[in-house]
């Protein structure tokens, strides 16, 4: 065990969930092209829903591999139907390969950056993590989600929240099967994806899909919130 894992230990932070009591799903959307917004928000407002978006604000009104990223503009108008806007630092950078101390000022100039619209979870981008990333975390971020697969439940590392993808090329029976186990098991099921439209990227779903796992949540006793209200009832 190398010294970033034994201070990673010693400062984590960690809770117990007792899923007995609890079953919560959250609906995530990675670097917030148009399309999480205008079709991804879209579907969870017609269920009464609300989503949380993972912002690097370098990417902002970019064109990538997963569509146009959306401007300030969109952003501060879905905060204010009351989807929260998160952390992806600044750069989008690799925190694996990035160290604590840029991994930190990334997250913080990001914040800077997104200053009153942003909360303080976080989440990693490419899904990259490490010992020393998550202790970097742990210091300005009150969660981060990677993208490990499962239900939250039990002993919780809330430096590495446990989340499903919904990807087209992956399909969607395991999550809808995940949406039945954790309504029957209880435990916070966090799902990402990426861009929402007729011809998604690898790293994202067609409205179609997502709006079948949203679905599925809904006709379901459990409690769909974003990142930040479900921190809250922890």
């Amino acid at each position: 065990m190398n010294m970033w894992s034994i201070l990673e230990r010693i400062a984590g932070k960690r809770l117990f969930m007792d899923s007995k009591k609890k079953a919560i799903i959250s609906f995530t959307f990675d670097d917030a092209p148009v399309s999480s917004f205008t079709m991804g928000g879209k579907i969870l407002e017609d269920n009464g829903f609300r989503g949380t978006y993972y912002i690097a604000a370098e990417l902002l009104e970019r064109l990538t591999e997963i569509g146009q990223i959306a401007g300030l503009k969109t952003i501060t108008e879905f905060r204010k139907r009351g989807h929260e806007i998160a952390n992806h630092t600044y750069g989008h950078i690799n925190c694996e390969k990035s160290g604590p101390v840029r991994v930190i000022r990334s997250i913080q100039e990001n914040r800077k950056m997104l200053d009153g619209i942003v909360s303080s979870n976080f989440s990693y981008p490419f899904g990259a993590i490490d010992s020393q990333a998550r202790f970097a975390t742990r210091l300005c971020s009150t969660s981060a989600r990677g993208i490990s697969p499962g239900i939250n439940r039990g002993i919780i590392n809330l430096m590495d929240l446990k989340a499903v993808r919904i990807y087209s090329r992956s399909g969607i029976d395991r999550c809808l099967g995940l949406v039945r186990e954790c309504a029957a098991l209880g435990g916070w099921l966090i799902f990402y994806t990426h861009d929402v439209c007729d011809s998604p990227s690898d790293f994202g779903c067609t409205p179609e899909q997502f709006r079948e796992v949203v679905a599925a949540a809904s006709n379901r006793k459990i409690s769909v919130l974003t990142v930040q209200k479900a921190m809250e009832i922890l």
